[in-house]
C-alpha cells in the first residue's frame, strides 16, 4: 500500500523504471516503481495524494485499462502516459479518456517534471475540495448510522455530476438542506442558481420565466407535483436539452407521484436513477442522540450558558419518541433543553417538574402553534396555508375559529 509516496511508476521494462526513478529521486520525489500494472489496482489507497505515471503497452494489462479501472474508483486521480508508440491521434484519445497528460519517448526530463508538478497541484486542490465537502456534509448531516454515511457519500458523488436529481421525504428530514449542499457542490459549474417553491398549482406561463432565469445554471424546484401537465412537459424538455441542472424536492417519491398521475413518465425517468430519499428520524434512531447533543452544545455556546447534564434515562425517552417533525423537531427539543425546558413526546415541561396540563390541552396548544406558524409564513393567505397543511379551507377556518385566530393579524403591513 502506498503511504508517503507521491509518484507511482508503472512499466514492464525494469531498465525504464530505473531511469525514471533516478530522475525523480534526484528531484526529491518519493517513488514507488512496479513492473506489473495489476499491482497498481491493489496498492493505491482511497484519496491518495499522488500521481500515476504509466506505460501504455504492457503484457499483463494495458495502460488504457489501468486508467479505466483507476478512474472507476477515483475519476480525479491524475494519470500521465509515457509511450514509445505515440502519435497525435493516440494523444488525443488519451486526453479524451481522462489522462492528465501524454508524453512520447524519448522523454525530455524537464517536460515530465513540469507535468508532474502540475498534476500534483491539481490533485492537492481536488482533495482539498473533497475534504471541505465531506466536512460540510458531516456538519450538516450529523450521525453515525449506516444510512447517514451512505447518504453523505451519495450527495458528494452526485454533486460531481450534471445529472438531474430528485430528493424526497417527510417534512423536517433535511430535503432542502441536501439540495442546498448539492447546489454548492456544483456552483463552479452551474451559475446562476435559481430556487422556486410551489405552494399552489402552476401552469406553463408561470413556470417559463423561472426556466429562463435558470438557463445554463441550476434550477431547484420544490413541490413539483403542483406543475400542470403542460408545465411538466416544458420542464422535461428543458432538462433533456440540458438547459440547466435540475434539483427537485418533494414530500412524495417519484414513484408515488407517477402512480397518482401527478408526475409525467418523461420526468420520472429523468431522475429515476438519481433519486434520494431522506429517511424519517424514527427509521434511524442511532442518529438521535448525536444530533441532540450537537445542537444542545451549539445552543449553549450561542447563549453563553453552561451545558446541562443529559441523563441516560432522558436519552432513552428521546429514542422512544415518534418524531413526527423529524430533525427539525429534535433541534427545537435540544434548543429548549438548553434553556431548561424538556420536551417528551411533544409534551413541554420545566426540568424536574411535572406539568399539570391535560393531554387534550397539550394537543390543542401544539396544533394552535402549528397553525399560527403556517399563517405567519403565508401572511394570512388561507388557500396557501390550507394547501401547505394539506387540509380543506373549511377545516382550517374551523380550527382558526376554535383558537380565536384571525387571518388579518398575519397579513404583512405595507
Amino acid at each position: 500500500m502506498l503511504d508517503q509516496e507521491t509518484v507511482l511508476l508503472i512499466d514492464d521494462d525494469d531498465d525504464v523504471l530505473n531511469a525514471y526513478q533516478s530522475l525523480l529521486n534526484a528531484e526529491g520525489y518519493r517513488i514507488k516503481a512496479i513492473n506489473n500494472p495489476l499491482d497498481a489496482l491493489e496498492i493505491i489507497p482511497e484519496n491518495w495524494k499522488g500521481v500515476v505515471v504509466s506505460d501504455i503497452y504492457m503484457p499483463q494489462l494495458s495502460g488504457w485499462e489501468v486508467l479505466s479501472r483507476l478512474h472507476q474508483r477515483d475519476k480525479h486521480l491524475p494519470v500521465i502516459f509515457i509511450t514509445g508508440h505515440g502519435d497525435v491521434p493516440m494523444a488525443i484519445e488519451a486526453m479524451q479518456k481522462g489522462a492528465f497528460y501524454f508524453i512520447e519517448k524519448p522523454i525530455k526530463p524537464e517536460k515530465l517534471l513540469i507535468q508532474l508538478e502540475q498534476a500534483l497541484n491539481q490533485r492537492q486542490h481536488q482533495l482539498a475540495i473533497k475534504n471541505a465537502q465531506q466536512e460540510a456534509l458531516e456538519t450538516g448531516f450529523i450521525g453515525q448510522s449506516h444510512w447517514i454515511k451512505q447518504f453523505r457519500q451519495r450527495l458528494q458523488q452526485l454533486g460531481e455530476t450534471s445529472l438531474p436529481i430528485f430528493i424526497f421525504g417527510e417534512i423536517g428530514t433535511g430535503r432542502t438542506l441536501a439540495a442546498q449542499h448539492l447546489a454548492r457542490f456544483s456552483a463552479d459549474r452551474f451559475s446562476p442558481q435559481h430556487s422556486l417553491e410551489l405552494l399552489a398549482p402552476c401552469d406553463i406561463e408561470a413556470l417559463q420565466p423561472h426556466l429562463e432565469q435558470a438557463k445554463q445554471g441550476l434550477l431547484q424546484l420544490k413541490n413539483i407535483e403542483y406543475l400542470s401537465q403542460a408545465a411538466q412537459k416544458r420542464l422535461a424538455l428543458s432538462i433533456q436539452q440540458q438547459h440547466f441542472r435540475f434539483i427537485g424536492i418533494s414530500q412524495y417519491s417519484p414513484y408515488q407521484l407517477l402512480t397518482e398521475f401527478n408526475l409525467l413518465p418523461e420526468l420520472f425517468y429523468a431522475f429515476n436513477l438519481t433519486q434520494i430519499e431522506c429517511l424519517p428520524l424514527s427509521h434511524r434512531t442511532s442518529d438521535i442522540e448525536p444530533i441532540f447533543r450537537h445542537y444542545l452544545a451549539q445552543t449553549c455556546q450561542k447563549l453563553n450558558k453552561k451545558k446541562p447534564p443529559v441523563s441516560e434515562n432522558f436519552i432513552k425517552q428521546l429514542l422512544s419518541q415518534q418524531w413526527l417533525g423529524n430533525i427539525t423537531q429534535l433541534i427545537h427539543t435540544a434548543e429548549l433543553y438548553a434553556v431548561g425546558v424538556t420536551v417528551q413526546n411533544d409534551r413541554f415541561s420545566l426540568m424536574q417538574e411535572q406539568s399539570e396540563l391535560s393531554l387534550d390541552h397539550l394537543i390543542d396548544e401544539y396544533e394552535k402553534k402549528i397553525i399560527m406558524d403556517v399563517l405567519d409564513r403565508f401572511q394570512g393567505r388561507i388557500n396557501e396555508a390550507a394547501n401547505y397543511l394539506q387540509i380543506p379551507r373549511k377545516k382550517l377556518y374551523l380550527r382558526m375559529k376554535k383558537y380565536a385566530l384571525n387571518k388579518a393579524d398575519y397579513k404583512e403591513l405595507l
